[in-house]
């Protein structure tokens, strides 16, 4: 769901010719459609396997700092490798 709503609020930007005007404010909608959330949290589910519990859900839904900073990383790393020139000769 976090997911969604970033790329819908990234929409709206698009759409109304809107630049952030922090960083802060930028890293507060990208790095959570950089989509580092969702994959950090599907990997834990399925390498925990049967063992996860209520308390397991509920600290992931809370959007810990682990995965704030995992979504900033997976963010940063996507900018740079766009950002790149690739020539092929």
């Amino acid at each position: 769901m976090r997911l969604v709503q970033a790329y819908t609020e990234e929409l709206k930007w698009r759409d109304g010719n809107y630049v952030p005007k922090t960083l802060e404010e930028h890293l507060g909608v990208s790095a959570r459609s950089s989509g580092g959330f969702t994959l950090a949290s599907a990997s834990l589910f399925a390498g925990v396997g049967g063992i996860a519990t209520t308390d397991t859900f509920e600290w992931i839904l809370n959007y810990p700092q682990l995965f704030k900073t995992f979504d900033m990383f997976v963010r940063f790393s996507n900018d740079i490798v766009s950002s790149q020139v690739i020539v092929y000769l």
